[in-house]
């Protein structure tokens, strides 16, 4: 698991600011920005055969001619995506954009020269064009949201698509809500690390063009760095198509995810979260207007019988009171084969948005889960603010190898309720000594009583006095949600042995 925010050289943070700027001030969208680095950077490599050497064009007036023309040649021969770019009319954008790509292979060809640097993860270019995406989220406001690459990786990792194939069989894999394209991207390059790029087939759906653009060169930027770091641009000629591989692109489509009819063995999803309630009512578990339930509902109807599904969902569908919320965490435990509830930090998607997360890893119709797996995570590898800046603190790499071993921390939990057993602050039998502060189990019979409340809160044993944190407001205010939820239960029933209901 790589760390986040390795270091960008300033020249190019300086350029990628300065892009933006003119972008603003001629009046465009900066979205188009991706686009344009990509077509250009497509031609850059074409001028210098892969990045072999120094394509610099010093008169940058005299050779705009040139970067036309080429980009008109390179978008005749079969490139995915990029043949659709259309190279701005603005020659101050232009000129802006060209400037970066040359720094951009100016730094790549330096850290091509250091060969130690290609055994660290990501290259150069991926992690340049990750930076490039995240400026241009900052810029954008919260209108256009992308998902974080440690987040993302670590949800494809947890998935682990194509690893289950005992022998070779096609597997069909989909994000419904692609965006920028962060989540395809890591499934991309998981299976090209575990030699099963041909045995899964990758599919995009967003119901924004402009975001399956940005995803579109985003993924073919991520193809050019992996031939390119593979050594196959030394044939490379000026003729060729700088991508070799376009059958591992992902097939992208402009459409509404929710009116998809297909089945699928993976999907990995950051579904939209809306302030207001979509204007249409939908869901085949309990009809509701909240987006983000309908999206989750049609995820697990589109789940192949044997699939799996990771999806980031908002943390009030973990405890929420409302009916469609109550009937998804029912369906999820007693038919959809809930696995894993990791719940991610306060922060960890800003500056879009301050609410909490967690990640869900659950499988396809008809199997009901016996235990559930609960990670409460406090550090992602960067900080938790507008900044992102990477820190040591991580608690990734702790996820996957607890989650790796979770049957055998589920024994080692049913041994240690046996040694002792007490109560936690919720009314919750559990081990009286237990070690992982991060990790707790539920089985489906204590879900049930507890009206399948899947906050790890609400399972974990309880902390020595020096241990314990000082909890944040929104967590307190979370548990006296639950307690009041718990009283008026208690209440109801007392009404209905003394009345009779």
């Amino acid at each position: 698991m790589r760390e986040q925010g390795q270091k960008i050289p300033e020249k190019i943070k300086e350029s990628v600011a300065r892009c933006i700027e003119r972008i603003q001030l001629e009046g465009e969208s900066i979205l188009m920005l991706p686009g344009q680095f990509a077509a250009m950077l497509n031609v850059h490599m074409h001028l210098s055969h892969g990045f072999s050497k120094d394509a610099a064009l010093e008169d940058f007036i005299s050779v705009e001619w040139k970067i036309r023309e080429m980009h008109e040649a390179c978008s005749t021969s079969e490139e995915p995506v990029l043949k659709e770019i259309v190279l701005t009319e603005n020659s101050d954008i232009l000129r802006e954009v060209w400037r970066l790509v040359e720094l951009v292979c100016i730094e790549c060809r330096k850290q091509l020269d250091r060969v130690v640097f290609w055994t660290e993860d990501p290259s150069g270019l991926r992690l340049m064009t990750e930076y490039l995406l995240a400026e241009i989220q900052r810029a954008a406001g919260k209108e256009y949201f992308f998902t974080p690459p440690a987040v993302a990786e670590l949800m494809v990792k947890l998935l682990r698509p194509g690893l289950d194939n005992a022998a070779w069989e096609w597997k069909k894999f989909w994000d419904p809500a692609c965006g920028s394209g962060a989540l395809l991207g890591q499934v991309m390059r998981f299976l090209k690390e575990n030699r099963k790029a041909d045995q899964v087939s990758l599919r995009g759906t967003d119901i924004s063009g402009r975001m399956v653009e940005i995803a579109g060169v985003s993924l073919w930027i991520q193809a050019a760095a992996a031939e390119w770091e593979s050594g196959w641009n030394a044939e490379v000629t000026e003729n060729s198509p700088t991508v070799q591989n376009r059958q591992e692109l992902p097939l992208l489509e402009v459409a509404d995810a929710l009116k998809v009819e297909d089945s699928f063995d993976y999907i990995v999803a950051n579904p939209p979260v809306v302030s207001q309630a979509a204007g249409e009512v939908r869901g085949h578990i309990v009809p509701t207007k909240v987006l983000h339930l309908q999206f989750l509902q049609h995820i697990m109807r589109s789940l192949k019988q044997k699939g799996r599904a990771a999806v980031l969902v908002n943390e009030g569908l973990l405890f929420g009171e409302r009916t469609a919320e109550r009937a998804i965490r029912t369906e999820l435990v007693e038919r959809h084969g809930l696995r894993a509830v990791i719940s991610l930090p306060q922060g960890t998607f800003a500056p879009y948005t301050n609410a909490k997360a967690s990640i869900l890893l659950f499988g396809g119709w008809g199997e009901a889960s016996s235990e559930v797996f609960f990670y409460e995570a406090l550090a992602l590898g960067y900080t938790l603010n507008k900044s992102r800046l990477p820190q040591e603190e991580n608690d990734i790499p702790d996820i996957l190898e607890k989650d790796a071993a979770r049957k055998a921390l589920y024994a080692n939990w049913c041994r240690a309720k046996e040694r002792g057993t007490v109560y936690n602050a919720y009314g919750v039998p559990v081990p009286e000594e237990w070690r992982e502060s991060r990790v707790c189990f539920a089985d489906r019979g204590q879900l049930r009583e507890r009206d399948y409340a899947l906050l790890p809160g609400i399972w974990q044993p309880k902390r020595e006095e020096s241990e314990q944190e000082t909890e944040r407001p929104e967590e307190l205010f979370k548990e006296l949600l639950f307690l009041e939820q718990q009283i008026q239960e208690y209440l109801e029933r007392i009404n209905d042995s003394i009345y009779g209901g």
